[in-house]
């Protein structure tokens, strides 16, 4: 961490240090963003035009449904983001076919007047605690 720089540029964080490279991945937020993320990271692992040295990323960082696709992409060591891909890309398809919310005993007046929210959201933490749960960091 001797010469190490840290700089915010247009809410990514860049990484530079003066004895070599460290690469930094940041996502950004949004529902539909998040499941294209992963298909590009899919991409850009898959090129022939690029290798690893491209690509393998020393830290991630997002927001929002990007930090899902960091906090997926961290279980992965440096070096396996095509599989880090294919774990993303099967979460969002998961997520998309799962039913993430429940409607109250009450409906939406009861949401509004004695719950947090509208809807239950239950069920969406029950799936990301499956999915989560069991999470290791690898970076």
């Amino acid at each position: 961490m001797k010469y190490l720089t840290l700089a915010l540029l247009t809410g990514s964080l860049t990484t530079v240090e003066a004895a070599g490279k460290c690469r930094a991945l940041a996502f950004s937020s949004g529902d539909e963003s998040a499941a294209y993320q992963a298909g590009v990271l899919k991409g850009i692992t898959s090129s022939p035009k690029l290798t690893a040295e491209d690509w393998a990323y020393d830290a991630v960082s997002g927001i929002q449904g990007g930090a899902l696709n960091a906090v997926l992409l961290s279980e992965f060591g440096k070096g396996q983001e095509s599989q880090a891909a294919d774990k993303m890309q099967a979460f969002w398809r998961d997520a998309t076919n799962a039913k993430l919310y429940k409607n109250w005993l009450g409906g939406v007046a009861q949401g509004l007047l004695f719950e947090g929210g509208l809807y239950n959201s239950a069920p969406m933490m029950d799936f990301l605690k499956k999915e989560f749960g069991t999470a290791t960091v690898h970076r």
